[in-house]
């Protein structure tokens, strides 16, 4: 493939019309079975500002994990009343400005509980609070997130209710359980629970969903999320299915040795990517780089720029490149931007397009 490439520095590519339709498919899959439905994007996934700006346009709520992501959600525009903030590492300062802004605060442990009756005991009410709960969906791990509900801190919960906050929403979210059955132990063990928090008309089921390339996963989750009661609004926070496919990584080559060929980004821009064998690529043949100085490499090493030995994003790489080529990294929208730093060189930029 050859044309001509007007940003010459490493970057992601972004593709707002992507995110679009995809939400779109996610929106559609649950209109399918009632229209009372919130969807929050998990700025975890990626919270870079064309990203987020874009899930703001959509009318997204931002589901974010941390002062940091809680700061860049209220200076990208969202209304506090549409952040859902969750997260082991919250402070006191972001959990009162947000439940008293009318934000969605989770409490996940100890320490959460007793800054939210506090502020209740401060201001004279309770205020309202989602309770992030930890049970068994079947998928071998112990975690470590959320009130464990046979925990002598889910009764403290229990009996604050009402009087020290006032529970108006149930959280869940899991890793690995992605699978239909999961799903359908996540939310039967949601209804269980809501049962006894009478004032919880939200339950939020959390992300971990699979992407929607060539599947009707997000149908299924829908379909399965819309047996709880109608008197309760469904919450999903997903990240992965809307971004995932929507942003590729576009880097250039800088010099080639035997072996190895050396981009002008590094593995850390790749996140969670970075050496996996699934990880599609491309090359890009630019214009202004002759025949005749490309080179055929079979089996080297796609290295990046950093003074690490480990900074591979690719173990396995043949083609015929020469410096000046781009080497793009296809559907990487999901952690990788995300896990980035700034050693040595500044973080990538994100370009946003419409794919045209």
């Amino acid at each position: 493939m050859e044309e001509k490439n007007e940003h010459t520095a490493a970057h992601y590519s972004f593709d707002t019309a992507k995110m679009g339709r995809n939400v779109k498919r996610i929106r559609d899959a649950f209109s399918a079975f009632r229209d009372d439905f919130r969807i929050a994007y998990s700025f975890k996934t990626n919270a870079s500002l064309p990203v987020i700006s874009e899930a703001l346009k959509l009318g997204l709520d931002a589901e974010v994990v941390s002062p940091y992501e809680y700061g860049i959600a209220k200076k990208a525009g969202f209304p506090t009343g549409r952040i859902i903030y969750n997260g082991v590492i919250k402070d006191e300062a972001t959990i009162r400005d947000c439940a008293l802004g009318g934000g969605m605060v989770n409490l996940d442990n100890e320490e959460d509980v007793k800054i939210a009756a506090k502020i209740s005991a401060e201001t004279g009410r309770p205020i309202p609070v989602g309770l992030r709960l930890n049970f068994q969906i079947g998928n071998g791990i112990r975690s470590r997130f959320g009130i464990d509900v046979a925990s002598p801190l889910f009764d403290t919960a229990r009996k604050l209710d009402g009087t020290g906050f006032v529970v108006t929403a149930l959280h869940c979210h899991f890793t690995a359980g992605r699978k239909i059955e999961t799903w359908k132990k996540r939310v039967s063990e949601m209804k269980k629970y809501a049962a006894l928090f009478p004032n919880a008309k939200r339950l939020d089921f959390g992300g971990n969903m699979a992407e929607m390339d060539g599947n009707d996963m997000m149908e299924q989750y829908a379909a399965v999320i819309s047996t709880i009661k109608k008197e309760h609004v469904p919450v999903i926070e997903p990240g992965t299915p809307i971004i995932s496919d929507a942003v590729d990584l576009v880097a250039h080559v800088t010099h080639i040795k035997e072996g190895f060929v050396f981009l002008d980004c590094s593995a850390s821009d790749l996140g969670m990517h970075a050496g996996s064998d699934w990880c599609r690529i491309e090359m890009r043949r630019s214009p202004d780089v002759m025949d005749s100085t490309r080179v055929k490499v079979e089996g080297a090493r796609l290295v990046g720029y950093t003074c690490m030995e480990h900074d591979v994003l690719k173990k396995s790489f043949s083609a015929t490149i020469g410096v000046g080529d781009s080497v793009i990294f296809r559907n990487i929208g999901a952690y990788s931007s995300a896990w980035a730093n700034d050693f040595i060189c500044p973080p990538l930029e994100t370009i946003a397009s419409d794919g045209t």
